[in-house]
């Protein structure tokens, strides 16, 4: 059953593209906003779309990023005590930025992606450092009214705690704020290695994840060279100076609601 299986083992390739009018070869016309990601694959559906009763979620990036406007629900929910699924949550935390940056580099982008991911009840990200707090704070301090998001059930993970722990403290040294590069090793970045650890060759299947590295790995493609050269080097720059002062701002406030649930604080 497909719409049961882990998505790692059930997600299909790309579609086709028609090069003569762009459609796809069944039909479908993908998003067609000018200047938008360039290199974004098409996501096949896994699930069926003959049952309406499918419980969806959606989120206002999610055409301009993946070329549909809804995916299925995890079909296990989260238990507040947590469990090894593996749930990855892609947030668009840009607001009102996302359209200057749009304008600064030429392009109209969907969002300005962050990536945590879930298991055992708490959730893992790279903000100024490899970071995890409680998925009960990560809903308080993210709610979807303020950050649009969607989440992807993975599939279970075999690996136990104790690995869990070694491979995030050797992440350390990779992911720490001095070696963040807006183009090579951002959150994102952190997400994929991650889930490639937990589900080893499935991780964060490629048609959904390509797209959201892609934010980064073509948002200079529509400047002219010269103005590439400089904005490579100003955008890492800028980016990394947002990223750690965001993640020092938010670490407070994240203790703070761990603290009045009575959880533990993470770090």
């Amino acid at each position: 059953d497909r719409l049961s299986a882990p998505l790692g083992d059930r997600h299909g390739g790309a579609r086709r593209v028609d090069p003569e009018d762009h459609t796809y070869h069944d039909g479908h016309r993908p998003p067609t906003l000018e200047n938008m990601l360039d290199k974004t694959p098409a996501v096949e559906p896994w699930w069926s779309e003959d049952s309406p009763g499918t419980p969806m979620q959606s989120a206002p990036f999610c055409e301009g990023l993946w070329g549909w406007g809804e995916f299925p629900t995890p079909e296990v929910p989260e238990p507040a005590e947590g469990d090894n699924h593996v749930r990855v949550s892609i947030y668009n935390i840009g607001g009102p930025m996302t359209a200057v940056l749009g304008k600064t580099t030429n392009k109209e982008f969907p969002l300005i992606p962050h990536v945590g991911v879930r298991i055992n009840g708490r959730e893992h990200f790279f903000s100024d450092h490899v970071e995890n707090r409680a998925s009960v704070v990560m809903d308080q301090m993210m709610p979807p009214d303020q950050y649009p998001q969607v989440t992807f059930d993975l599939g279970v993970s075999e690996v136990d705690d104790a690995e869990i722990d070694a491979w995030l403290k050797t992440a350390e040294a990779k992911f720490a704020p001095e070696n963040y590069d807006l183009w090579k090793r951002n959150c994102n970045h952190f997400a994929q290695d991650f889930a490639e650890f937990l589900l080893p060759g499935t991780g964060f299947p490629a048609p959904l994840m390509t797209p959201v590295l892609d934010f980064t790995d073509s948002m200079l493609d529509n400047l002219p060279e010269w103005r590439r050269a400089m904005g490579d080097v100003f955008m890492n720059q800028l980016s990394r100076t947002v990223v750690v002062s965001w993640g020092r701002v938010l670490r407070n406030e994240k203790e703070r609601k761990a603290e009045a649930l009575g959880l533990d604080k993470g770090k």
